[in-house]
Protein backbone atom coordinates (compact mmCIF):
# COMPACT_ATOMS: atom_id res chain seq x y z
CA UNK A 1 0.00 0.00 0.00
CA UNK A 2 0.57 3.91 -0.64
CA UNK A 3 0.35 7.10 0.90
CA UNK A 4 0.93 9.90 -1.62
CA UNK A 5 0.23 13.46 -1.87
CA UNK A 6 1.48 16.79 0.40
CA UNK A 7 2.83 17.13 3.17
CA UNK A 8 0.33 15.71 5.71
CA UNK A 9 1.97 12.36 4.08
CA UNK A 10 5.02 13.17 6.61
CA UNK A 11 2.64 12.91 9.54
CA UNK A 12 1.72 9.24 8.16
CA UNK A 13 5.74 8.37 7.93
CA UNK A 14 6.67 9.87 11.12
CA UNK A 15 3.80 7.96 12.80
CA UNK A 16 4.95 4.63 11.34
CA UNK A 17 7.89 3.58 13.97
CA UNK A 18 5.17 3.82 16.29
CA UNK A 19 2.87 0.80 15.19
CA UNK A 20 5.74 -0.90 13.00
CA UNK A 21 5.46 -3.91 15.24
CA UNK A 22 1.81 -4.08 14.76
CA UNK A 23 2.81 -4.41 10.57
CA UNK A 24 5.02 -7.49 10.51
CA UNK A 25 5.37 -7.90 6.65
CA UNK A 26 3.70 -5.07 5.43
CA UNK A 27 5.32 -2.69 3.12
CA UNK A 28 4.56 0.96 2.66
CA UNK A 29 5.39 3.86 0.10
CA UNK A 30 5.21 7.29 1.82
CA UNK A 31 5.40 9.95 -1.35
CA UNK A 32 5.25 13.37 -0.51
CA UNK A 33 5.50 16.57 -2.83
CA UNK A 34 6.90 19.40 -0.74
CA UNK A 35 7.83 23.06 -1.56
CA UNK A 36 10.91 22.13 -3.28
CA UNK A 37 11.42 18.71 -3.60
CA UNK A 38 9.23 14.85 -3.80
CA UNK A 39 10.61 12.64 -0.38
CA UNK A 40 9.94 9.07 -1.51
CA UNK A 41 10.58 6.50 1.16
CA UNK A 42 9.65 2.70 1.44
CA UNK A 43 9.18 0.76 5.00
CA UNK A 44 9.06 -1.93 6.64
CA UNK A 45 10.12 -3.99 9.34
CA UNK A 46 13.66 -4.16 7.32
CA UNK A 47 13.81 -1.05 7.68
CA UNK A 48 13.93 2.23 5.49
CA UNK A 49 14.42 3.18 2.09
CA UNK A 50 14.69 5.96 0.13
CA UNK A 51 14.74 5.13 -4.03
CA UNK A 52 15.45 8.27 -6.02
CA UNK A 53 13.88 7.45 -9.18
CA UNK A 54 13.12 10.07 -11.84
CA UNK A 55 10.15 11.47 -12.40
CA UNK A 56 7.24 14.12 -11.03
CA UNK A 57 4.56 13.15 -8.49
CA UNK A 58 2.34 11.48 -10.99
CA UNK A 59 4.95 9.42 -12.44
CA UNK A 60 6.28 8.34 -9.44
CA UNK A 61 2.54 6.76 -8.41
CA UNK A 62 2.84 4.99 -12.09
CA UNK A 63 5.41 3.16 -11.10
CA UNK A 64 4.10 2.11 -7.50
CA UNK A 65 3.43 -1.66 -7.09
CA UNK A 66 0.22 -1.31 -4.81
CA UNK A 67 -2.82 -2.85 -4.68
CA UNK A 68 -3.87 0.41 -2.35
CA UNK A 69 -3.18 4.22 -2.71
CA UNK A 70 -4.29 6.75 -0.04
CA UNK A 71 -4.26 10.04 -1.40
CA UNK A 72 -3.77 13.13 0.69
CA UNK A 73 -4.53 15.82 -1.67
CA UNK A 74 -5.00 19.46 -0.50
CA UNK A 75 -7.08 18.86 2.76
CA UNK A 76 -5.96 22.09 5.14
CA UNK A 77 -8.69 24.42 3.46
CA UNK A 78 -10.70 24.50 7.06
CA UNK A 79 -8.00 24.79 8.46
CA UNK A 80 -6.02 28.35 6.63
CA UNK A 81 -8.68 29.81 4.99
CA UNK A 82 -11.19 29.35 8.04
CA UNK A 83 -9.17 30.63 10.55
CA UNK A 84 -8.19 34.34 10.63
CA UNK A 85 -11.45 36.55 10.80
CA UNK A 86 -10.75 39.44 8.50
CA UNK A 87 -14.48 39.97 7.99
CA UNK A 88 -17.73 40.19 9.11
CA UNK A 89 -18.00 37.51 11.83
CA UNK A 90 -20.29 34.42 10.10
CA UNK A 91 -21.39 30.63 10.61
CA UNK A 92 -22.60 28.29 8.53
CA UNK A 93 -25.50 26.96 8.38
CA UNK A 94 -25.69 23.06 8.35
CA UNK A 95 -28.64 20.36 8.32
CA UNK A 96 -28.28 18.43 11.04
CA UNK A 97 -28.50 21.46 13.16
CA UNK A 98 -31.93 23.44 11.50
CA UNK A 99 -32.81 24.63 15.26
CA UNK A 100 -29.62 26.19 16.39
CA UNK A 101 -29.73 30.02 17.74
CA UNK A 102 -27.56 32.39 15.60
CA UNK A 103 -26.52 35.94 16.91
CA UNK A 104 -28.26 38.29 14.96
CA UNK A 105 -25.14 40.11 14.01
CA UNK A 106 -23.83 37.10 12.04
CA UNK A 107 -23.79 36.48 8.26
CA UNK A 108 -24.58 33.19 8.07
CA UNK A 109 -23.72 31.50 5.47
CA UNK A 110 -25.40 28.29 3.31
CA UNK A 111 -23.73 25.23 3.20
CA UNK A 112 -24.07 24.91 -0.15
CA UNK A 113 -21.81 28.31 -0.94
CA UNK A 114 -19.15 26.50 1.33
CA UNK A 115 -19.77 23.19 -0.68
CA UNK A 116 -19.39 25.00 -3.86
CA UNK A 117 -16.28 26.39 -2.89
CA UNK A 118 -14.30 23.90 -1.70
CA UNK A 119 -15.67 21.29 -4.54
CA UNK A 120 -14.83 24.00 -7.14
CA UNK A 121 -10.91 23.75 -5.77
CA UNK A 122 -11.03 19.87 -6.41
CA UNK A 123 -12.73 20.09 -9.67
CA UNK A 124 -10.22 22.13 -11.28
CA UNK A 125 -7.72 20.45 -10.12
CA UNK A 126 -6.27 18.43 -13.42
CA UNK A 127 -3.16 17.05 -10.87
CA UNK A 128 -5.63 15.40 -8.60
CA UNK A 129 -7.73 14.06 -11.53
CA UNK A 130 -4.49 13.07 -13.45
CA UNK A 131 -2.78 11.39 -9.89
CA UNK A 132 -6.01 9.43 -9.30
CA UNK A 133 -6.60 8.37 -12.65
CA UNK A 134 -2.65 7.13 -13.00
CA UNK A 135 -2.72 5.08 -9.66
CA UNK A 136 -6.00 3.35 -10.95
CA UNK A 137 -4.62 2.63 -14.44
CA UNK A 138 -1.77 0.88 -12.23
CA UNK A 139 -4.46 -1.32 -11.05
CA UNK A 140 -5.08 -0.12 -7.27
CA UNK A 141 -7.78 1.07 -5.40
CA UNK A 142 -7.12 4.65 -4.86
CA UNK A 143 -8.72 6.41 -1.26
CA UNK A 144 -9.17 10.25 -0.72
CA UNK A 145 -8.33 11.27 2.68
CA UNK A 146 -9.35 14.08 4.80
CA UNK A 147 -7.32 17.02 7.00
CA UNK A 148 -7.08 16.62 10.77
CA UNK A 149 -9.73 18.30 13.08
CA UNK A 150 -8.93 22.12 13.40
CA UNK A 151 -7.13 22.92 16.58
CA UNK A 152 -8.73 24.49 19.40
CA UNK A 153 -8.29 28.41 19.36
CA UNK A 154 -5.66 28.03 22.79
CA UNK A 155 -3.34 25.98 20.25
CA UNK A 156 -4.12 28.25 17.55
CA UNK A 157 -2.18 31.51 19.22
CA UNK A 158 0.48 29.57 20.58
CA UNK A 159 1.41 29.04 16.65
CA UNK A 160 0.06 32.08 15.03
CA UNK A 161 3.02 34.09 15.14
CA UNK A 162 6.01 31.30 13.94
CA UNK A 163 4.66 29.84 10.82
CA UNK A 164 5.21 32.14 7.80
CA UNK A 165 2.44 31.45 6.20
CA UNK A 166 0.55 33.29 8.86
CA UNK A 167 2.79 35.80 9.25
CA UNK A 168 2.56 37.00 5.91
CA UNK A 169 -1.02 37.34 6.46
CA UNK A 170 -1.27 39.05 9.78
CA UNK A 171 1.52 41.44 8.66
CA UNK A 172 -0.76 42.49 5.26
CA UNK A 173 -3.68 43.07 7.34
CA UNK A 174 -0.91 44.99 10.03
CA UNK A 175 -2.59 43.20 13.04
CA UNK A 176 -0.26 40.99 15.50
CA UNK A 177 -0.51 37.19 16.54
CA UNK A 178 -2.22 38.09 19.72
CA UNK A 179 -4.78 40.38 18.53
CA UNK A 180 -5.74 39.08 15.26
CA UNK A 181 -9.39 37.20 15.66
CA UNK A 182 -9.93 34.08 15.23
CA UNK A 183 -12.41 32.22 13.69
CA UNK A 184 -15.00 30.90 16.57
CA UNK A 185 -14.06 27.14 17.00
CA UNK A 186 -17.41 25.74 16.20
CA UNK A 187 -17.35 27.61 12.82
CA UNK A 188 -14.08 25.83 12.29
CA UNK A 189 -15.14 22.55 13.02
CA UNK A 190 -18.40 22.73 10.95
CA UNK A 191 -16.19 24.33 8.34
CA UNK A 192 -14.06 20.88 8.60
CA UNK A 193 -17.58 18.54 8.72
CA UNK A 194 -18.60 20.34 5.06
CA UNK A 195 -14.98 19.77 3.67
CA UNK A 196 -14.91 16.06 4.80
CA UNK A 197 -18.44 15.47 2.71
CA UNK A 198 -17.51 17.29 -0.26
CA UNK A 199 -14.06 14.87 -0.25
CA UNK A 200 -16.42 12.05 0.42
CA UNK A 201 -18.93 12.56 -2.70
CA UNK A 202 -15.80 13.98 -4.91
CA UNK A 203 -13.88 10.73 -4.40
CA UNK A 204 -17.47 8.68 -5.01
CA UNK A 205 -18.03 10.60 -8.06
CA UNK A 206 -14.19 9.13 -9.88
CA UNK A 207 -14.48 5.44 -8.83
CA UNK A 208 -12.33 6.25 -5.36
CA UNK A 209 -12.93 5.65 -1.92
CA UNK A 210 -12.55 7.97 0.92
CA UNK A 211 -11.02 7.15 4.51
CA UNK A 212 -11.55 10.25 6.91
CA UNK A 213 -9.82 10.08 10.12
CA UNK A 214 -10.97 8.12 12.99
CA UNK A 215 -13.53 10.32 15.00
CA UNK A 216 -12.29 9.84 18.23
CA UNK A 217 -9.13 11.70 17.40
CA UNK A 218 -11.46 14.94 18.31
CA UNK A 219 -12.91 15.90 21.41
CA UNK A 220 -16.58 16.41 21.99
CA UNK A 221 -16.08 19.93 20.54
CA UNK A 222 -15.34 18.12 17.21
CA UNK A 223 -11.47 19.86 17.93
CA UNK A 224 -8.41 18.12 17.38
CA UNK A 225 -7.65 16.19 21.18
CA UNK A 226 -4.61 17.77 22.71
CA UNK A 227 -2.53 14.38 22.32
CA UNK A 228 -2.29 14.98 18.90
CA UNK A 229 -1.68 18.69 17.93
CA UNK A 230 1.36 19.31 15.97
CA UNK A 231 3.95 21.68 15.76
CA UNK A 232 2.46 23.75 13.09
CA UNK A 233 -1.39 24.96 12.91
CA UNK A 234 -2.38 22.78 9.63
CA UNK A 235 -0.36 19.28 10.90
CA UNK A 236 -0.77 17.28 13.53
CA UNK A 237 1.30 14.81 15.32
CA UNK A 238 3.34 11.69 15.12
CA UNK A 239 0.77 10.18 17.50
CA UNK A 240 -1.81 11.27 15.19
CA UNK A 241 -0.30 9.64 12.19
CA UNK A 242 0.01 6.53 13.46
CA UNK A 243 -3.78 5.81 14.35
CA UNK A 244 -4.63 7.49 10.98
CA UNK A 245 -2.29 5.03 9.16
CA UNK A 246 -3.36 2.09 11.21
CA UNK A 247 -7.06 2.97 9.87
CA UNK A 248 -5.50 3.22 6.38
CA UNK A 249 -3.98 -0.65 7.31
CA UNK A 250 -7.30 -2.13 8.26
CA UNK A 251 -9.03 -0.86 5.31
CA UNK A 252 -6.12 -2.41 3.00
CA UNK A 253 -6.83 -5.64 4.87
CA UNK A 254 -2.86 -5.82 4.59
Amino acid sequence: MAVVGNSHVLTLFEGYPLIARELPGVELTFIARGQHKIGHAVVSRAGVEWPRPGGDLIDRVGRLDATHVFVMWRGSQANIRGLLQQGPAFDVAVPHEPDRTIEPDVELIPCSAVEAIIRGTLDADDELLALIGRAQRGGAMVWLMGPPPALPEEAVRERLGEESHFAGRLHQVGVSAGDVEIVPESVRVRLRTILLGVYRDFAAQHGAGFVPPPAWVADAGGLLERQYWGKDITHASPAYGAVYLRELVEVAGA
